[in-house]
């Protein structure tokens, strides 16, 4: 005969708290022989045989436990022997843990114990919902269609089951279970688990974000942002085990990462307040001890016009044709150009995907002689080009040497090659101790135009009264008609002691007066001037 009780054990916990937990033990009785019987107790699913004296262990169990499991294993017996037929039919319970590599072959096995023809053997997948397998009143039934699976049965007690050529997908848990009707109804089936692990190589599958306005149709490996936007790119890796995910940057172009890493470790790479200098090819790589994957994205920074002079500044005399060029790098297409002071025939505009030009015949000095201004403009902003015409003159070239031989004497040369050489009215010279520099006690004075015909455009001028062994600055420029040109600086340095075998420049008829700064500026003459009136001074006395 067999009989099934069940036994509800309440436990309080020692705050006094009252916890009701609920323990189906079911206690099932075999006649082995006169006057022997053997306890079984399922907990969960799993079967356990007790003690012969298991109502004396439960009882002795103390008051208020609280691991319930650790005591009352005590009173119980792992299964070691085979069920005799008639019992309830069982499985070594537990997890196994099952790992192989994408393509290999996986296979589980349960045996079962006191399996009777009425009693109902099955094979779960992960999904839990239906079986893979069934085995029922004598009939298989396979409920998957792969041919990936196969089942057999050996004496309808070794159950095994095999996955060919595994595939990641495949990973999950999967269960054999044993269902009696000879178990009691409330927990009917008796399963064992294997935990299937399933590494395979590390893929990328692509980069986020992968959506319009970022991406656009036909370029789909290139993400596009504002300017100032903030940035966050994910990297889809995925492979077991776990890979290794980093971020770099092109490294033909030796680059560093926004953050200024070369390296970011990490799936997600973020970058904050995003600039024009931020664009280029980013590197998204995923390693794993089977193996490794990348996949490349560009980045395109958007941004107002970036515009840049071709020229600042111009000089071109009257009459002549002149053009202003302002190079535009914008992104996004398109954009607009729009130059000031263009309303003349002689004034032509032409703009191009890369630059915008403005062209002007027959340059007037009364009326072209300005600032022009080009202001570009797209969807994200503006920007502006500002050249000039001028007439004045440009810098000088000094040729002499930084040092003299002379101890207070220095002959300052230059070269000048104006577009027209007749506009200029004269050199200025300012010069001071190197010490002295940016601080008032600037001596300066005008040196003419003195044309050379053996060496055109070549100018010199001779500095007296100098100090020893030092040093001087030295600002040149040129004089005309539309005012002072731009500043030649130099510096040279006086002699300890006079060279032996330089020669010696011509004293000055008499000790010329200069003045330090101020608007009474008195003249020195060039070394050619102050020769012509020594010469007449000579004529004279004859």
């Amino acid at each position: 005969m067999y009989t099934t009780r069940t036994c509800k054990i309440k436990i309080k916990r020692m705050n006094m708290k009252v916890v009701l937990v609920l323990l189906l033990f079911h206690y099932s009785y075999s006649q082995q022989g006169e006057g022997s019987n053997q306890r079984v107790v399922l907990i969960g699913s799993t079967v356990y045989p007790g003690h012969k004296d298991l109502d004396g262990c439960l009882h002795d169990l103390p008051p208020g436990i609280q691991v319930v499991g650790t005591q009352v294993l005590k009173c119980l017996t792992p299964i070691t022997t085979p069920k005799t037929p008639g019992d309830s039919p069982g499985l070594p319970g537990g997890q196994s843990f099952v790992v192989r590599n994408e393509g290999e072959e996986a296979i589980f096995t349960c045996t079962t114990i006191g399996f009777g023809t009425n009693d109902t053997f099955g094979w779960t997948s992960p999904t839990g919902f239906l079986p893979l397998y069934m085995w029922r009143n004598n009939l298989a039934i396979i409920g998957t269609t792969s041919k990936r699976f196969s089942f057999t049965s050996t004496n309808k007690t070794v159950w095994t089951m095999t996955i060919s050529d595994v595939r990641k997908h495949d990973a999950g848990v999967y269960s054999c279970t044993v269902g009696s009707n000879r178990v009691h109804e409330d927990s009917g089936f008796l399963k064992r688990s294997y935990n299937l692990s399933v590494q395979y190589k590390v893929g990328i599958t692509g980069i986020l974000p992968n959506s319009y306005p970022h991406v656009i149709i036909g370029y789909e490996r290139t993400l596009f942002f504002n300017e100032t936007d903030d940035v966050e790119l994910a990297c889809l890796a995925d492979g077991v085990p776990i890979p290794t995910t980093s971020w770099r940057r092109d490294n033909s172009n030796s680059q560093s990462l926004p953050s200024g890493e070369e390296v970011f470790i990490g799936r997600n790479l973020t970058i904050t307040n995003i600039s024009i200098h931020d664009e280029g090819l980013y590197i998204c790589e995923s390693k794993q001890p089977i193996n490794k994957a990348k996949m490349n994205t560009t980045i395109v920074v958007q941004h107002k016009p970036l515009v840049r002079e071709s020229e600042k500044l111009i000089r071109e005399k009257k009459g002549s044709s002149v053009v202003l060029e302002c190079q535009i790098d914008s992104d996004p297409l398109p954009f607009e150009a729009e130059w000031t002071y263009v309303k003349e025939d002689r004034k032509t505009v032409q703009t191009t995907k890369t630059n915008s030009r403005l062209y002007i015949n027959n340059l007037d000095p009364g009326r072209d002689y300005r600032n022009y201004t080009c202001r570009v403009t797209n969807i994200l902003g503006s920007n502006l080009c500002v050249i000039e015409i001028t007439g004045r003159p440009a810098k000088p070239k000094i040729v002499s040497l930084p040092y003299s031989k002379k101890m207070r004497v220095y002959t300052l040369a230059w070269k000048y090659e104006e577009y027209d050489i007749s506009q200029i009215k004269h050199f200025w010279i300012n010069y001071t101790q190197e010490k002295l520099k940016g601080r008032p006690g600037f001596l300066d004075y005008k040196v003419p135009v003195v044309y050379n015909p053996e060496k055109p455009m070549e100018y010199n001028t001779t500095i007296y009264d100098l100090r020893a062994n030092a040093t001087y600055y030295v600002e040149l420029f040129a004089y005309n008609r539309y005012g002072q040109g731009d500043i030649e600086t130099f510096e040279f340095t006086t002699a300890a002691v006079d060279e032996p075998n330089s020669v010696s420049e011509p004293p000055p008829t008499k000790p010329l007066p200069r003045s330090y700064g101020g608007s009474g500026r008195l003249l020195q003459a060039s070394m050619y001037t102050s020769l012509a009136c020594f010469s007449i001074y000579l004529l004279l006395l004859k």
